[in-house]
């Protein structure tokens, strides 16, 4: 019969042998806590940084719109109340200094609340009928921003064709480098 080991970190870290079924019961629910924390880190950081701190953002900038209309919590709202919600933020989204948003960054902020609502409630805020006139909106409003100067998309340059052929020869040499059998 095999052993079972565990490891106990200090000073002299090192693997004890489990010789008691108490010790063995304690380091299966020691495991089974460590597995369970790893889990949730893991789902808590499927997400980037950035992402998170977006959507905390504009949740945050729903929430203020709500307790300007004296309107309960985002998260306490009925699915309809959420809609009627929504309807009514997306035409008074603004900067700082009052001036209107661009269409991309209205878009992110729509995705970013989508986000939220999926995971709290599980609710498509854009692919859902039930939100179809606050999305409705949504695309009127961007459609007034395109109209306004707010839509465009700035483009950079195009890169001359001699940078390109500069390019296209040094990625070459890189991929025919790298699949040479000698390289492996």
């Amino acid at each position: 019969m095999r052993t079972l080991h565990y490891f106990k970190g200090g000073r002299n870290p090192r693997w004890h042998p489990i010789k008691k079924t108490g010790m063995l019961q304690m380091f299966q629910t020691d495991l089974k806590i460590f597995l369970r924390r790893k889990k949730n880190e893991i789902f808590k950081n499927r997400q980037s940084k950035s992402t998170q701190y977006s959507t905390q953002l504009w949740i945050r900038m729903l929430q203020e719109f709500l307790d300007v209309k004296n309107l309960p919590k985002v998260d306490d709202l009925t699915d309809l109340q959420l809609q009627d919600a929504l309807q009514d933020f997306y035409p008074s989204i603004q900067k700082k200094d009052a001036s209107d948003m661009k269409t991309t960054t209205l878009k992110a902020g729509r995705a970013a609340l989508n986000r939220h609502f999926k995971q709290s409630r599980g609710v498509d805020i854009i692919s859902d009928p039930l939100f179809m006139p606050a999305n409705e909106m949504f695309k009127r409003v961007t459609v007034w921003n395109k109209q306004n100067g707010l839509g465009v998309v700035e483009h950079k340059k195009v890169i001359p064709k001699q940078d390109m052929q500069k390019l296209e020869s040094y990625f070459g040499q890189v991929v025919t480098t790298l699949l040479d059998p000698k390289n492996l």
